[in-house]
């Protein structure tokens, strides 16, 4: 299913908080981009500008983080995990390439342990 809502500085509610991403591009296979400690979302912006003439590219803000705030929950590299799966489920995302730095490939490498079929590869 094509999500209707491209752009940047959107909202989703996932994992009972509300999780800033930015989408770009209409590609078959769906690229999810983590950012590490302590950074957001921004760091990938060339990332997505390059790859969105050819794929479907997604930068998350993660739980706490930018435009994710969550002041109330004790915040986890598992927990942060289960917010992309959440994250894949409200988009429609059966599989994906998922790319990670720094924390953001501990949490890639997290949910890969635990979820293994929904990831086309991995880029740490």
């Amino acid at each position: 299913m094509k999500n209707e809502k491209i752009g940047s500085d959107l909202t989703i509610s996932v994992s009972n908080f509300h999780m800033s991403y930015d989408e770009m591009g209409e590609g078959i296979i769906p690229v999810i981009f983590l950012h590490g400690f302590p950074f957001d979302k921004t760091m990938w912006a060339e990332q997505l500008e390059f790859l969105k003439s050819s794929y479907r590219v997604i930068a998350v803000d993660i739980r706490g983080f930018g435009q994710s705030v969550d002041e109330e929950s004790e915040l986890s590299i598992e927990m942060f995990a289960d917010d992309l799966i959440a994250l894949m489920d409200a988009l429609y995302i059966e599989k994906a390439v998922v790319c990670g730095l720094s924390m953001g490939g501990f949490i890639t490498l997290n949910a890969h342990q635990r979820f293994p079929e929904r990831f086309e590869a991995l880029i740490l």
